[in-house]
């Protein structure tokens, strides 16, 4: 009887080697981080005029296609709230231009949605959070 030598690729991809610096490592601030999610448009109008058409009135229900006018200066009015309830990081769905309620259609990266508010004013609400 001879040695069994192994399979020349047995457990070659079990553990594929990965250089440090393309591994991903969470934030210590992240590990202890109590998130909230928000969606825009459904968290807080804070500026009427710049609402979409056809606002839904808030408590009614919602569907894939309305808007109730949330935006980036009702988030900001409702800071301490969000405090209050112990949130120290606030995870948005996505801000910048799109025609649905929700944003994932983005068509502009570069642009918060005008219904939201504003490049300036997502930069203040970040600041205001830090």
């Amino acid at each position: 009887m001879g040695v069994r030598l192994p399979d020349p690729v047995e457990g070659y991809y079990d553990f594929p080697y990965h250089h440090e610096v393309d591994l991903f490592k969470v934030p210590e601030w992240a590990k202890e981080a109590v998130f909230y999610q928000i969606i825009v448009d459904r968290f807080a109008n804070g500026n009427p005029r710049i609402n979409p058409e056809g606002v839904e009135e808030w408590g009614a229900p919602p569907t894939e296609t309305n808007f109730f006018g949330g935006d980036l200066q009702g988030v900001m009015d409702h800071l301490n709230y969000l405090v209050e309830l112990g949130i120290t990081a606030i995870y948005f769905t996505p801000v910048f231009s799109a025609p649905s309620n929700h944003k994932y259609d983005t068509y502009d990266y570069t642009k918060v949605d005008p219904h939201f508010g504003d490049n300036e004013q997502l930069r203040s609400l970040i600041d205001a959070c830090h």
